[in-house]
């Protein structure tokens, strides 16, 4: 019996009343009285990680449940993307300096990034010439207005959206260039050289270009350009067999100092000469008799 009431003990197990006889008494701290059941203890731990994992696979099942309804309602309904070819209007200068905590250089480089990236669109990139291009110009203006130590818009005006217009796109996005010009030429001059460029190269337009060309040499006299910039007018003249207008243009700017290279000057005279000597002998008497040089 003694042993008995010793396995009793140490499971915890005791007779009807034990719990009551036994409140209170000295060494029931060593006896263990209190304590939970040992096999009791195990269940509940069981119990506890079983109801702790229900959450996981029910969150789990309803994540693929959704999953898959999503899937389901995608290829039953494909969404009708259509692509968006005006940004719009540009906002008011106030409202978008407003915006960006009065800050309109902040402002201007907002407006920049929205245009520069308004043809990727739901994951595909939408051609240049398709766009509206003059609303882009405005965008670009604006932003200029914002910002005008800016190089940026104009940069994107001349080698980005002009070099990938249709042409009449592109010769309002180049008036764009050279009415900004005028404003700063000494800081604005390249973007209008390279109009020239795509007047003459790529629009064919040469009445266009040599426009920009004697901008360049009206507007850059002051204004710390390189010599050459002045030039652009004189070279294409004397391209296009316009030799005694590249002449007087030539001698126009050696009296003005604008060429006193001795170098520079003997190169001019020699895309002159060799101008005349492509000439066929009816286009040198139509235009006359070359003054003397």
């Amino acid at each position: 019996m003694r042993e008995l009431a010793i396995e009793r003990e140490r499971f915890g197990v005791g007779r009807p009343g034990d719990a009551q006889s036994g409140a209170g008494r000295p060494g029931d701290e060593r006896s263990g009285a209190g304590r939970p059941a040992v096999g009791g203890a195990a269940t509940a731990g069981h119990t506890a990680r079983r109801a702790h994992a229900r959450p996981r696979w029910a969150a789990a099942t309803l994540l693929a449940g959704l999953l898959l309804l999503q899937a389901v309602f995608a290829s039953r309904y494909p969404r009708a993307w259509q692509a968006e070819l005006s940004p719009g209007e540009p906002p008011r200068a106030r409202a978008v300096t407003l915006a960006a905590l009065g800050e309109p250089v902040a402002a201007a480089y907002a407006m920049l990034l929205y245009t520069q990236t308004f043809d990727s669109q739901a994951g595909t990139s939408v051609q240049v010439a398709r766009l509206d291009l003059d609303a882009i110009g405005r965008w670009l203006d604006r932003a200029l207005d914002l910002n005008p130590d800016s190089a940026y818009p104009l940069l994107l005006a001349s080698r980005v959206y002009a070099e990938s217009a249709r042409p009449d796109q592109a010769r309002r996005l180049l008036d764009l260039v050279e009415r900004r010009f005028r404003e700063a030429p000494a800081q604005r001059w390249p973007w209008l050289a390279h109009a020239v460029y795509l007047a003459r190269h790529v629009l064919g337009d040469l009445p266009l270009a040599l426009r920009y060309a004697r901008s360049l040499r009206e507007h850059t006299a002051a204004a710390g350009a390189p010599g050459w910039v002045a030039q652009i007018e004189l070279l294409l003249l004397a391209d296009t067999n316009q030799e005694q207008a590249a002449e007087v243009l030539l001698g126009a700017l050696i009296d003005s100092g604008k060429v006193a290279d001795p170098a520079e000057r003997a190169f001019l005279l020699g895309r002159l000469k060799a101008a005349e000597a492509r000439a066929s002998p009816d286009e040198r008497a139509s235009v006359g008799e070359s003054p003397r040089r």
